[in-house]
């Protein structure tokens, strides 16, 4: 009985099955938001540990 142990194996096949090869209107959309969400991460990051600091 085969299992699936729920891993991805090529991320890049991933993406492109859900958002459309690089290139597309689609994928370009998705790599948008998904780099400002990374941005907003890491300034707020950057902002808790500067809080800290302060104490």
């Amino acid at each position: 009985m085969p299992t699936n142990d729920h891993q991805l194996r090529n991320y890049s096949d991933e993406l492109s099955r859900l958002y459309g090869t690089p290139g597309t209107p689609e994928r370009t959309k998705f790599d948008e938001e998904a780099y400002s969400f990374y941005c907003m991460q890491v300034l707020s990051q950057s902002a808790k540990e500067k809080r800290y600091k302060k104490i």
